[in-house]
């Protein structure tokens, strides 16, 4: 994975930092936890990521060809 995912070099990311990084919304990302493609961490009521595992996620995704024929 490149430096552009790295969100400043910090491991612990919020919501906010995951929600940019992916380039999703809130409702995509509480989505994609509720399925259980993203893990999150609860601590003093505040939800956290950690971004090896978001990049883990991403990785465990990867497509030969993301994209359909034709498509540009």
């Amino acid at each position: 994975m490149d430096q552009s995912m790295t969100t400043n070099g910090k491991e612990i990311l919020t919501p906010k930092d995951v929600m940019a990084l992916l380039e999703i919304s809130r409702s995509t990302l509480q989505r994609m936890c509720n399925k259980g493609e993203l893990i999150s961490y609860k601590l003093s009521g505040k939800l956290y990521f950690k971004r090896s595992e978001i990049v883990s996620a991403i990785e465990a995704g990867k497509q030969e060809n993301p994209l359909p024929e034709g498509t540009n």
